[in-house]
């Protein structure tokens, strides 16, 4: 299974495309990786083409086992990538997912991540036999706050780790 997901165009922002990840993206992950702020918040480091396309395995791993499905992010009036979504199951028939994403530097301030988040989880809930989404971000991290709030995620808790965790739920 994989799915294509669209984001319309607002008046101050174009369409977005969520595809699944391909050989195509080897060079824009190297680039994209090589943004200090990004991996400042993101454990798996990709350091050249060898391990974007290790990357890129796991993700087609996730979609073939139904646990990860990982979505590039694309501005459709702009080349290259522009951000990642993941949803990730750890059960695929359990009700509770966990929302992961990141933003390219050349894409960040645009509202790229929130409109992306609310369109995978709207689609999640909606069609995924999902009931709750859950987003776990460094409390450090006032930008993925930001995100989590503009896509309807409410603050649930801090963890003991110090980490937030935002919920959205089924309506």
């Amino acid at each position: 299974m994989t799915v294509t997901l669209r984001v319309d165009a607002t008046p101050t922002a174009g369409a977005l495309t969520l595809r699944p990840w391909n050989a195509g993206d080897v060079e824009a992950l190297v680039e994209i990786y090589r943004d200090p702020a990004l991996r400042r918040w993101t454990s798996l480091h990709v350091e050249n083409a060898e391990g974007a396309k290790w990357w890129l395995n796991i993700q087609e791993r996730g979609w073939h086992t139904g646990k990860r499905l990982s979505f590039a992010v694309l501005e459709d009036d702009l080349p290259g990538v522009a951000g990642y979504m993941a949803l990730r199951r750890p059960d695929p028939r359990g009700p509770a997912a966990g929302l992961a994403y990141w933003t390219a530097a050349h894409a960040r301030g645009r509202g790229v991540a929130p409109r992306a988040l609310d369109c995978l989880s709207i689609w999640a809930l909606t069609t995924g036999g999902l009931r709750h989404l859950e987003l776990i971000h460094d409390a450090a991290n006032d930008a993925s706050c930001r995100v989590a709030g503009k896509a309807s995620f409410r603050l649930h808790h801090t963890l003991p780790d110090g980490s937030h965790l935002h919920m959205r739920e089924y309506c």
